[in-house]
This record gives structure tokens, sequence and C-alpha cells, in this order.
């Protein structure tokens, strides 16, 4: 049995890339990229924007700026398309990088 965290299978993650689909395919992006969930991430009843709100800024102005970032990624409008299917290339570093850090050795001072 392999007792290594996958990021793939945590619940909060699982549940974070459902809802950045749903979006992409709201919005008919064609790929699931940073900021779809970068943006699930920041509604109010998540870790995230409890986390920045506590840090006093300005959450509108911050929770524009995400949503900005996800009207620049393009969209597409032909009926047949499989809308949020695919993972972007950054996305997928992303989720590379963070599962790196998850497996890195830990000692008991860190």
């Amino acid at each position: 049995m392999n007792n290594s965290p996958d990021i793939q299978e945590t619940v909060l993650v699982r549940e974070g890339f459902a809802r950045a689909e749903t979006l992409a395919k709201e919005r008919h992006n064609y790929q699931i990229d940073i900021p779809h969930l970068w943006s699930v991430m920041m509604e109010p009843e998540n870790f995230a924007y409890k986390f920045y709100d506590g840090l006093d800024i300005d959450m509108n102005a911050f929770i524009h700026l995400i949503n900005n970032e996800v009207d620049k990624i393009s969209t597409m409008s032909r009926t047949d398309n499989q809308y949020g299917q695919q993972i972007s290339r950054r996305l997928n570093t992303l989720k590379a990088v963070s599962y790196t850090h998850l497996t890195l050795p830990t000692t008991p001072y860190v």
C-alpha cells in the first residue's frame, strides 16, 4: 500500500478542480487553468478567502483581479466542444511542483 500523499487525491483539491472545471465549462473555456482554480478558492466559504480576508486587504479588488484573469482565458463557442476537459500546461506544472513539495522529506523541526 502506498501511503505517500497524492495532491490529486486530497478532498479539497478534488473539490477545487471539480468546481474549476464547472467554471471553465460555464465560461466556454477549453482548458482549466490556474485562474479557474484560484477563482473557486477565493469563494467566501473557502480557506484562501478567509486567509486573505484576515490580512486586511481589499477583497473586492483582489477578487476582481482574479476574475479579470479568468476573463482573459480564450473561449470557444462551437456547440460540439467539450469545455473544461483539458488542464493547461501551467496548471499541470503547478500540480507537479505542489506534489514535489508534498513528498519532500521532513524532520521533526520543520
